[in-house]
Order: C-alpha cells, then structure tokens, then sequence
C-alpha cells in the first residue's frame, strides 16, 4: 500500500490499472447519488442494450461512418499539407486554418441545399467538422519549416519540387499522421450530434438520444463509457501503427 501513496514512485502494470480502478471508484462515491446513476446500474444497462437496442450493430455503423468521414477529411487536409508552402496557395491555406471557428452542424442547411440528401448531408457535415481541425494542424505544421532547412536542401542542389517532397512530404509526413490520430477525437465528439440528424440512419448517437429522451441515465452513460473505451483503443492501436510505419520516430532506451 505504501507503493500507492509515496511521491515519485514507480508502479507495475497490474498495481497501475489498481490505482486506476481505486481512482475511479472513489469519484463516483463522491458523485451524489441523485444525479448520476450508481456503477452498478450502468454495468447492468449493457445487457439491455444488447437486447434492446441491437447496441452491437449500430456501434459497428457509428464505426464505419467515423471511419469513412476520417478518410475523407484526411485525403483533403493531406492536400492543404502538401501545397501550403506553394506562394499561389499559401495564403489561401492559412484562410482555411480560420475554418475552425465555424460550427459545422450550423452549416447543415446549406449541405442540405448542395446535396439533397440526408445521408450525404450527414457525411459532408461530419467531413467538414473534421477537416478544419486537420488543416489547421496540417498547415501549421508545414509552415513551421525554417529557412535553414530550406537552405541545406540548396546546398544539396535540390530544386524547389524536391525540396517540397523532401522537407514537407517525406520530412513531415510522421507529425501528420500524428495529428490524424489526435483528430480521431474530434470526429468522436461529432459523432453522435451528427448521427442524430438522420436517426433512421442508425448509429451509436441514435441509441444516446433515445436513452436520452426517456430519462434512462445508467443507459446513457454505458454508452458513453463505451465510446471512451472504443476510442482509447483506435488511439492505441494508431499509435502503434504509426510506430510501425514511422519507426524512426521512437527513441528508444539503449541498455
């Protein structure tokens, strides 16, 4: 027990999901009862949810839909990180950067006008929502390159195309793929507030909303506890891929 509680030291892996589970279970005792449902409810929900609300099949949707809108947002932030060092382009992406202070299901109307189609409306907003985040960081990053850096590809005789393959694509190309893995977040947090402009659509943000409307609060923080464990589990597994694919990003201790 003494491990628990001295400043500065080390646990091991089972005694640091202990102290997390010993976190967890003091907040919610602290919690008062009349507003958040007991733990012990919100474990017995899942299996409602499971019977009821066929929770398996639209969290399988919900996923799918996260991932199409993320590979979209991707390819067209990819292109914002590609020309922002180009002069006709440059300012214009730095306008872009700016985007992010628009409310993307403010816009809905207007994705309505240009594709008649719920369903495209739900892509396009989530798309959107996603992509302002992407640019901004895409763009900051590809601008952050110094002259210095510009000059050494010079004395390399490179030309400006290939300097731009060299220092922004290839060069960049990790701490991009970084900040897709951080923007998952943010199409976790649209998610469900988009879902729930078309619920015949299905989808996790349906199943929070009916919840929702009949008060069923242990229903409603099942759900939510299980986004947060999915989501813990896309970072990690990103992260891991991104340590696959970019290894040379991971210093590692030498013995």
């Amino acid at each position: 027990m003494k491990k628990f509680i001295t400043p500065f030291g080390e646990l091991s892996s089972p005694q640091k999901w202990i102290s997390l589970l010993m976190g967890i279970l003091l907040v919610w005792t602290l919690l008062p009862n009349s507003k958040f449902p007991p733990l012990h409810e919100i474990l017995l929900a899942f299996p409602k949810l499971l019977s009821k609300n066929d929770l398996v099949g639209n969290f399988l949707t919900s996923i799918f839909f996260c991932f199409k809108c993320m590979g979209y947002a991707t390819l067209i932030a990819f292109l914002f990180f590609g020309i922002a060092q180009i002069p006709l382009f440059k300012e214009f992406a730095a306008l872009c950067r700016k985007f992010r202070f628009l409310p993307s299901v403010g816009l809905s109307f207007l994705f309505m006008r240009m594709t008649g189609e719920v369903g495209v409306q739900m892509t396009w907003i989530m798309v959107f929502g996603i992509t302002t985040y992407l640019i901004d960081a895409g763009v900051g990053i590809a601008l952050s390159i110094t002259q210095d850096e510009v000059n050494y590809t010079k004395s390399l005789r490179l030309n400006a195309w290939q300097a731009l393959r060299e220092l922004v694509i290839y060069g960049k190309l990790a701490d991009f793929f970084q900040i897709v893995i951080q923007n998952f977040a943010i199409a976790w947090f649209l998610l469900a507030t988009v879902e729930n402009i078309c619920k015949s659509s299905g989808g996790i943000g349906v199943v929070i909303s009916e919840s929702a409307k009949y008060f069923r609060l242990e229903e409603v923080f099942a759900i939510q506890i299980l986004i947060l464990l999915t989501g813990l589990g896309l970072d990690y597994s990103l992260n891991k891929l991104k340590d696959f694919l970019f290894p040379y990003t991971t210093l590692k201790k030498t013995k």
